[in-house]
């Protein structure tokens, strides 16, 4: 368009010549950057993470980075998962993580024949359930081709990326007894519910509450669903972010599995190298606490390479004030957003970019 409307206007356009060449310069560099594009958005998120970027990709619903770090050649690569630029795990401890996540509410649980968990698309969780011998294992999560990259091998160029991360969760998608479910977990657990399941172990591992859309899996309204589906002498435990660093959050989502119903509501913490001191709701609907259930056991029943019966008693301690304001911290409902906005707040504190008054 541009090239006829030159032949046709030639004679009446001063320094035609000039426009002519600044066209083709700019045909020029857009030539350019469709070449050299991909290389240079690469080259761009390599600079975002402190290790290398191995693989990187955008499904519907979020953005998945992997990174890998070799800090002595003798020894296996650290590889970091990353979702819209958060830190999900880091190969070298998060095992630490999944144990205390796991451990303790699989320890407080009557049985262990059904488990649900809400999200959890690395299947490391999963790779810690399966310890336990279940006879079935549902799994929501919203996202299937983080499923899948972690269930099947990913060939680029040839080389299977994701080897690491298979070995890293022992396959665990590939056993008969998971059965995954995709979508709004908000939603899928209706119609768990209308079929009547019930589950003697219920784990959330999701994000932390960084975003309006997933404020509504940390409400009280989603947390007395989850009730529902919990036999009476079952636990739910809760992935529940910071103590340390996000506390109001942590005491929002405490509180708030409080309002659903459940009986006893307990939190505990533990520190995780790549996260920092890191905590979780755990709640049971009837009889004696988490706690105290897993204080009358002997010895644990699993030997996850981590957990002990002394470590998991003493995550549930706190310091004496640690509680003291909880009266002020408010229940996180899906109409008013507390989850998020104390999480918005707690962490641009904790990067220095918090606003007095705001």
């Amino acid at each position: 368009v541009g090239l006829l409307f030159y032949l046709v206007y030639r004679k009446r356009i001063r320094f035609g010549a000039l426009v002519v060449a600044a066209h083709v310069l700019v045909g020029v560099i857009i030539a350019v950057i469709a070449i050299n594009g991909t290389n240079w958005d690469n080259a761009m998120e390599d600079l975002l993470y402190k290790d290398k970027v191995i693989f990187s990709y955008n499904s519907k619903y979020q953005h998945v980075t992997i990174t890998e770090r070799i800090m002595d050649p003798a020894r296996p690569k650290i590889i970091s998962l990353f979702i819209n630029g958060r830190s999900q795990f880091a190969s070298n401890d998060e095992k630490i993580y999944h144990s205390m996540l796991v451990a303790p509410v699989m320890n407080a649980s009557a049985r262990h024949d059904n488990i649900l968990i809400i999200g959890g698309g690395d299947g490391l969780a999963l790779r810690e359930v399966l310890r336990w011998q279940p006879k079935s294992v549902d799994l929501i999560d919203i996202d299937k081709t983080i499923v899948d990259f972690f269930t099947l091998p990913y060939i680029e160029n040839g080389k299977e990326i994701n080897k690491p991360l298979l070995k890293l969760n022992q396959h665990s998608f590939s056993d008969p007894r998971v059965h995954t479910h995709f979508g709004d977990a908000f939603i899928k657990v209706d119609k768990l519910i209308r079929e009547g399941r019930l589950y003697d172990s219920i784990i959330v591992d999701l994000p932390d509450p960084s975003h309006p859309d997933l404020n509504k899996l940390y409400s009280a309204r989603f947390y007395a669903k989850l009730k529902t589906l919990l036999t009476g002498d079952g636990a739910l435990v809760v992935q529940s972010t910071s103590p340390y660093h996000a506390k109001n959050t942590f005491l929002c989502i405490g509180k708030t599995v409080q309002y659903a119903g459940f009986m006893h509501v307990e939190q505990y913490h533990h520190n995780v190298p790549s996260f920092g001191e890191w905590g979780w709701t755990i709640a049971t609907k009837n009889g004696l606490s988490a706690r105290a259930r897993i204080a009358q056991k002997d010895t644990l029943e699993i030997d996850d390479g981590w957990s002990t019966k002394g470590v998991i008693l003493a995550a549930f301690e706190f310091n004496k004030h640690y509680f003291e304001h909880l009266d002020t911290i408010k229940v996180n409902r899906i109409n008013n957003q507390a989850a998020y906005q104390y999480h918005l707040v707690d962490w641009e504190k904790q990067q220095g970019i918090y606003v007095i008054g705001k």
